[in-house]
């Protein structure tokens, strides 16, 4: 029992001539009462991570509803995947007229090559099977990042598996089992909760994120052009947040800079930079506001929606999938598009501008 519940105790009995039933009675209420206040005032305690502040927030128009699920910054272009489309890569042009903000940038040439099968046990395989017939979504794409090369990769969630994208639109499978070695760290539990986002390290690793129960990141690095192999897998299940105590922590996108990780925990609306070597939290930053507001709130508000994280100079870029529902506001269908200012604590102390 922690010593500050034990001098309480000691203190208010001192002042009564208790039997000693009364006083293990006593002790144990006080205990419980004295607990439940000291958890209390440590969580009141937790500090508030930082607001971000709102630049500007944009509708993405497209002919049929996308669901966005990644950001990428590639050679001067903002890009961005949809887990509900195979075979398109999109570009946002934040500097353009509303209208003209979704652009094809590119298409991936057909057939793709045969997907390697993780090694689901039968019930998540069976579960797995039946979410894509009902989703019709053959590789659910979750993330895209993009090395110096010019290359794109992308992460598929239904084949917990990283794929490379050649400037024609040639698509290759990278030989890495993310599975296997991701359940020995007890990653990839529960079904819809594989890999969630990707970034690339000038170091030539690849950082990934393993969404939810129990979330974690796991690197690897590349060996040749096909060939990689996890140097670190890191299960995180405590968060440094507080006030969503009814969600689970998770992360809905990585972004990458050549001296911190930055994390996207969408069920707490947060980023959050992590260190490159520990990767544990130093500082996060809060959307909350934006994404709760009467201006852009959606009809199902259970969760966070935010899918997608990039940096551009000042200018940080969040992606929300509506997952279908309306904007309340307006009662439209419709994705966003978030562009907060970069806070002036970004970077950590050591950190360069890239």
């Amino acid at each position: 029992m922690h010593p500050i519940y034990l001098a309480h105790q000691r203190r208010i009995i001192q002042f009564f001539n208790f039997n000693a039933t009364q006083k293990f009675l006593i002790r144990t209420s006080l205990a419980l009462l004295l607990q439940q206040a000291f958890v209390l005032s440590a969580v009141s305690d937790t500090p508030h991570p930082a607001a971000l502040v709102l630049h500007q927030a944009l509708v993405i128009n497209s002919p049929s509803p996308l669901e966005p699920s990644g950001l990428a910054y590639c050679q001067g272009h903002l890009l961005m995947i949809a887990d509900n489309e195979d075979h398109l890569i999109f570009e946002l042009r934040p500097e353009a007229d509303e209208s003209q903000l979704l652009h094809v940038y590119k298409t991936l040439n057909s057939p793709i090559p045969p997907a390697p099968v993780p090694d689901l046990p039968w019930f998540l395989q069976l579960e797995h099977t039946i979410a894509a017939l009902a989703s019709q979504k053959e590789y659910d794409w979750e993330a895209i990042t993009c090395d110096e090369q010019g290359n794109l990769w992308l992460a598929s969630e239904r084949y917990i598996a990283l794929a490379k994208v050649t400037a024609d639109g040639t698509l290759s499978w990278l030989a890495l089992d993310i599975y296997t070695s991701g359940k020995k760290q007890d990653l990839f539990q529960l079904n819809n909760g594989y890999l969630e986002g990707l970034a690339w390290h000038p170091s030539q690793r690849l950082f990934m994120a393993a969404e939810r129960q129990q979330r974690g990141i796991l690197v690897a690095t590349l060996k040749d052009k096909s060939h990689a192999e996890l140097q670190t897998i890191k299960a995180i299940a405590a968060s440094p947040l507080s006030g969503q105590a009814s969600r689970s922590v998770d992360f809905s996108d990585v972004w990458v800079e050549p001296d911190a990780l930055y994390t996207l925990e969408r069920n707490h609306y947060a980023v959050c930079r992590r260190s490159l070597s520990t990767l544990d939290a130093e500082n996060c930053w809060s959307y909350a506001a934006a994404e709760n507001s009467a201006d852009y709130r959606y009809a199902d508000s259970e969760f966070g929606i935010a899918e997608g994280l990039a940096r551009v100079g000042n200018k940080l870029y969040i992606v929300v999938d509506n997952n279908q529902k309306n904007r309340l506001k307006t009662g439209q269908n419709h994705a966003m598009l978030f562009i907060y200012d970069v806070p002036d604590n970004w970077q950590s102390s050591h950190g360069k501008t890239p």
